[in-house]
């Protein structure tokens, strides 16, 4: 009865274990996640502002 007991304790334990390793994966997850957006946001900038320049360059040009 003891060996059946300790065999539930260590599962239990070893569950709890993958269950915080699952838990800190999707963390990790998210924040890859949160920082490919980040970098995508960061991209759209640069791109707006190099057609922002290059429009106001051609109409103050011809002004």
């Amino acid at each position: 009865m003891d060996l059946k007991m300790v065999r539930t304790v260590s599962s239990l334990k070893s569950s709890c274990f993958n269950n915080l390793d699952l838990q800190r994966r999707k963390r990790i997850t998210c924040y890859n996640v949160y920082s490919v957006g980040g970098k995508f946001k960061c991209s759209l900038r640069r791109i707006f502002r190099l057609l922002k320049d290059r429009c106001s360059r051609v109409v103050y040009r011809w002004h």
